[in-house]
């Protein structure tokens, strides 16, 4: 039985690789959207447009689908970073007391096909479309800033903050532009729309992701190879 491994395939794949500092950007965008639905929660006779509760749910499952996908997709490019770098003795020592009892042993392909598929429900996606809510979200992402953009003004006119991370309480982390330093202020005014532009595409790649990546570890398994299965996946990132 031939392999499912195409060469071909994988270097036009890398056109859309993902962007982890994007889909982290997706991720907070979610998580911001979650906790502002949640202070409709408590009735505040100030708020003039409850959140109706059939729209709680995808703003719920999206945020979960968001947090979800971040994290696994961090955890295999850590795990292949290291096993590219042959830095694999911790991973060993952490199944030691398992190849004792002679349960279980380190495997390091199984391991890393673990990360995609471990037979739960936070399993990654086999297509990106399976996250409906989070990808209906993907697609809106400019358009949610926009208005963001606009309510701002509307509240603080020109000086209206911009929004440069993510708040510990799990809210937007906004900076008037006027308290920032001129070089940075530039380059937040300068980078956003090619940003959320970015974002708006950051998963365009996963569905080639997640094929070619299975693909890998089956045809690098077979070689015995798994650095070099580790740096091809590796290049299916980009941070």
């Amino acid at each position: 039985m031939g392999s499912r491994f195409s060469t071909a395939a994988y270097i036009i794949n890398l056109v859309n690789r993902l962007h982890l500092t994007r889909i982290r950007a997706l991720t907070q965008e979610a998580l911001s959207a979650l906790k502002r639905a949640q202070g409709g929660a408590f009735n505040n006779p100030w708020q003039s447009m409850p959140l109706a509760p059939q729209s709680f749910t995808p703003i719920f499952k999206a945020a979960l689908q968001a947090q979800n996908l971040y994290e696994r997709l961090e955890k295999i490019y850590l795990f292949c970073a290291d096993l590219a770098a042959n830095k694999i003795q911790s991973y060993r020592e952490a199944h030691e007391w398992f190849d004792e009892e002679g349960e279980f042993s380190f495997e390091p392909f199984d391991e890393l096909r673990r990360y995609y598929d471990d037979g739960s429900a936070y399993a990654l996606p086999i297509r990106i479309e399976q996250y409906q809510e989070l990808y209906q979200l993907q697609i809106d992402f400019k358009n949610r800033q926009l208005k963001k953009a606009a309510y701002l003004h509307e509240l603080f006119g020109q000086t209206s903050p911009r929004k440069v991370g993510m708040a510990e309480t799990g809210g937007d982390l906004l900076v008037h532009t006027t308290d920032l330093p001129a070089g940075w202020r530039q380059e937040v005014e300068r980078d956003q729309p090619l940003k959320q532009i970015e974002v708006e595409h950051c998963l365009d790649g996963y569905d080639a992701f997640y094929e070619q990546s299975l693909a890998l570890i089956d045809y690098h398994q077979r070689l015995g190879n798994v650095q070099a299965c580790a740096q091809r996946i590796l290049a299916f990132f980009k941070e």
